[in-house]
């Protein structure tokens, strides 16, 4: 069993009876003392019990014979010990009568030997001595009071706290507790100094800090909203400007606690980070912007696309065969009038004139979707092109780099790489001033890169939106997102432009 708090007098309880002296004890003055102590044994609710220098019971009050289902007749003349073993207190007992100086303990446990069902119980209480004329230690005086509800207690509500703590602790969200008008804060979590980046004690020491910290322009609106604040739920979203400059948007919620008279007591709140939300919020937008000019890009590729298969087949193909149907119809005019068999001259120049017209159909068809990207694939598809390209630009020098099988390649990505690549060279050789470009499509593990790069003339971040709507960046960004893949532009202004993009590459079947 464990000792008592230490043995002072800061320690002592005020107990009636549990200091004689103080009631102007002396044996000299028998009969009114007697009569004293037995006013303050009838009469006190403490326990209290007198015994002699071998701690056997000379009278105890209706209080401690109570608190054991006894009468105080029960204790007259038996030993304390042989009722109540326990050798540490014995020893105490002992020690008092010894020394002659009392003894004081607060929230001492103590375990029934004799019935171990009982529980431990906790008791405050003092022991002193009885004193003759002569300074002689004649008897003891125990005075007891059980604190065990109250110890119970204390370890309940230090239980309840611990869980509190562990709960608001583990949490990322910032609990706390304020009275009304932020006049004092009762409690903030640690998770505060994280989304604050302040510490407790700063807000604990100065409430207001807590106001100061929000950035200045949701300030205005939740102070008014703190400062006539009068129940309800509260609900406030406002950015937390941190002292190493960053801001932190966070969702307040408050509860108001009433008092018994139905007062407003305090409030309790609960801070969660929206930081991410706000992000993806922001981002949204953006997305539905760029989706907006998409589409409005979209509507006038289909415009562009429209007026040059219109001009295509006008000038080409319509003169073409306008001019093919008059010599059609000169050969026949020619042969009715003569009734002779059309010369064979005329029908070689027929002939040749719709392989001319066959062929500039097949240009127009390669122009929309290049035919080989069925038949061949998209790498032989790239070289085509590249041909096709120095053929145009003969001054841009091409490197090409195709590090990949043609089986990785999923069919529904060949169509997006590819207009990648064409509108990524033509870009570079139209837009950017290249003298160089650089071509690669290489597989990198499980995933497929694909990078064209410049030298050109760039341009900086400032001018990137804008260079997203003017050279087809936001199209082909849409392309490969909308694919499943990563796209990224990086440039400077004199160091080209750098177009990166990258997907998964196909599962292979065993």
């Amino acid at each position: 069993m464990s000792r008592g708090p230490e043995n002072t007098k800061e320690n002592r309880i005020s107990c009636p009876g549990a200091d004689l002296h103080g009631f102007g004890y002396d044996s000299s003055k028998g009969n009114e003392s007697s009569q004293l102590l037995e006013a303050i044994f009838a009469n006190t609710h403490f326990m209290v019990a007198h015994m002699d220098t071998n701690f056997c019971f000379i009278r105890v009050n209706q209080a401690y014979a109570k608190a054991d289902g006894k009468w105080p007749e029960d204790y007259k003349g038996r030993n304390h010990f042989d009722l109540y073993p326990n050798a540490e207190n014995q020893a105490i007992f002992q020690k008092v009568v010894d020394s002659g100086q009392p003894y004081y303990a607060l929230e001492k446990p103590f375990e029934y030997c004799q019935n171990p069902e009982r529980g431990v119980s906790y008791w405050d209480w003092s022991l002193n001595p009885v004193k003759a004329a002569d300074g002689r230690v004649t008897g003891l005086i125990l005075a007891l009071v059980n604190v065990t509800r109250r110890k119970l207690a204390q370890k309940a509500a230090l239980k309840a706290e611990k869980r509190f703590r562990i709960m608001t602790e583990a949490i990322d969200d910032v609990f706390w507790m304020a009275l009304p008008g932020l006049k004092r804060i009762l409690y903030v979590s640690p998770s505060y100094e994280k989304m604050w980046g302040r510490s407790c004690q700063s807000v604990y020491e100065s409430p207001m800090s807590f106001v100061e910290s929000i950035d200045f322009r949701d300030r205005p609106r939740v102070w008014q909203r703190i400062r006539h604040y009068s129940g309800g739920t509260w609900d406030e979203e406002y950015r937390v400007a941190r002292p190493d400059g960053s801001i932190c948007w966070v969702r307040d919620r408050g509860y108001p606690v009433w008092d018994e008279n139905g007062g407003l007591q305090m409030i309790v709140g609960v801070c969660t980070d929206i930081s991410s939300l706000k992000s993806v919020q922001r981002a949204l937008q953006t997305s539905e912007g760029r989706i907006r000019l998409l589409s409005s890009q979209l509507m006038e590729a289909q415009e562009k696309e429209r007026k040059y298969v219109a001009r295509e087949l006008h000038d080409s193909l319509g003169s073409g065969l306008a001019g093919l149907k008059i010599q059609i119809e000169n050969a026949l005019a020619a042969a009715r009038s003569s009734k002779t068999a059309v010369a064979p001259s005329v029908l070689e120049g027929l002939v040749a004139n719709a392989g001319h017209l066959l062929a500039e159909c097949r240009r127009i068809q390669k122009g929309l979707r290049p035919p080989m990207l069925d038949d061949l694939g998209l790498l032989s598809t790239i070289d085509w092109y590249c041909r096709q390209f120095n053929s145009v630009f003969p001054h841009i020098r091409l490197e090409k780099i195709l590090m990949i099988d043609e089986q990785d390649i999923e069919e529904a990505l060949k169509i997006v790489i590819y207009r990648v690549v064409q509108e990524a060279m033509n870009n570079a050789a139209r837009h950017g001033n290249a003298g160089s470009i650089q071509l690669s499509l290489i597989k990198n593990g499980q995933c497929m890169l694909l990078t064209v790069a410049d030298n050109g003339i760039g341009f900086s971040a400032e001018k990137q939106s804008r260079a997203e709507a003017g050279y087809g960046l936001l199209g082909m960004k849409e392309r490969v997102e909308l694919s499943g893949g990563t796209f990224r532009v990086e440039s400077r202004p004199g160091r080209g432009v750098w177009i990166k993009a990258g997907w998964q590459c196909a599962d292979q079947q065993e």
